[in-house]
Protein backbone atom coordinates (compact mmCIF):
# COMPACT_ATOMS: atom_id res chain seq x y z
CA UNK A 1 0.00 0.00 0.00
CA UNK A 2 1.18 3.32 -0.77
CA UNK A 3 1.23 6.46 1.24
CA UNK A 4 -0.93 9.24 0.11
CA UNK A 5 1.34 12.02 2.46
CA UNK A 6 4.61 10.70 -0.09
CA UNK A 7 2.49 10.20 -3.13
CA UNK A 8 1.68 13.67 -2.71
CA UNK A 9 5.37 14.79 -2.12
CA UNK A 10 6.66 12.95 -5.13
CA UNK A 11 4.29 14.43 -7.24
CA UNK A 12 4.32 17.89 -6.05
CA UNK A 13 8.39 18.05 -6.38
CA UNK A 14 8.26 16.32 -9.82
CA UNK A 15 5.64 19.72 -10.35
CA UNK A 16 8.32 22.01 -9.03
CA UNK A 17 11.23 20.26 -10.71
CA UNK A 18 9.66 20.27 -14.25
CA UNK A 19 8.54 24.01 -14.22
CA UNK A 20 10.75 26.04 -16.64
CA UNK A 21 9.94 29.57 -17.17
CA UNK A 22 7.33 29.76 -19.85
CA UNK A 23 7.92 31.70 -23.35
CA UNK A 24 6.73 35.34 -22.71
CA UNK A 25 6.31 35.18 -19.23
CA UNK A 26 8.36 37.52 -17.14
CA UNK A 27 10.83 36.55 -14.56
CA UNK A 28 9.03 38.08 -11.95
CA UNK A 29 5.94 35.87 -12.70
CA UNK A 30 8.29 32.23 -13.50
CA UNK A 31 9.31 32.89 -9.46
CA UNK A 32 6.49 33.26 -7.90
CA UNK A 33 5.31 30.25 -10.36
CA UNK A 34 8.10 28.38 -8.42
CA UNK A 35 7.66 29.53 -5.22
CA UNK A 36 3.85 28.53 -5.19
CA UNK A 37 4.77 25.18 -6.31
CA UNK A 38 7.68 24.72 -3.65
CA UNK A 39 4.99 25.47 -0.65
CA UNK A 40 3.97 22.10 -1.03
CA UNK A 41 7.14 20.08 -1.56
CA UNK A 42 8.15 19.92 2.54
CA UNK A 43 11.74 21.12 1.35
CA UNK A 44 12.67 22.71 5.07
CA UNK A 45 15.31 24.73 4.82
CA UNK A 46 16.35 23.67 1.63
CA UNK A 47 13.72 25.74 0.62
CA UNK A 48 15.30 29.11 -0.96
CA UNK A 49 18.64 27.14 -2.30
CA UNK A 50 16.31 24.76 -4.53
CA UNK A 51 14.37 27.76 -5.87
CA UNK A 52 17.29 29.35 -6.47
CA UNK A 53 18.73 26.50 -8.49
CA UNK A 54 15.36 25.55 -10.47
CA UNK A 55 15.94 29.34 -11.81
CA UNK A 56 19.31 29.06 -13.26
CA UNK A 57 17.67 25.67 -14.98
CA UNK A 58 14.51 26.87 -15.74
CA UNK A 59 15.15 30.25 -17.35
CA UNK A 60 15.34 30.94 -20.79
CA UNK A 61 17.64 33.96 -20.95
CA UNK A 62 20.91 32.39 -20.90
CA UNK A 63 22.92 35.67 -20.44
CA UNK A 64 20.97 35.64 -17.11
CA UNK A 65 21.81 32.20 -16.66
CA UNK A 66 25.54 32.97 -17.30
CA UNK A 67 25.45 35.15 -15.03
CA UNK A 68 23.93 33.51 -12.73
CA UNK A 69 26.70 30.45 -12.69
CA UNK A 70 29.46 33.40 -12.49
Amino acid sequence: MFCVGETNDIYKRYQFNKRDQESGKSIDSYVASLRTLAKTCNYGSLLDSLIRDRIVVGIRDNGTRKRLLQ
